[in-house]
């Protein structure tokens, strides 16, 4: 069985890796060429984007 230990290492692990994938995420939304309005609009379709 799991121990407290090995499940507070598994909390915390997958707390940080969720927290490094979403300062990536917004990372990536801020530095689109072209994208003023930060991440709302990722997911445009190509002639949207293209039209700003």
């Amino acid at each position: 069985m799991i121990n407290d230990q090995q499940l507070n290492d598994i909390c915390i692990t997958f707390g940080l890796l969720s927290m490094v994938l979403v300062v990536i995420y917004h990372a990536l939304a801020s530095t689109q060429k072209g994208n003023k309005k930060g991440s709302e609009d990722i997911f445009a379709p190509q002639e949207k984007r293209k039209s700003k």
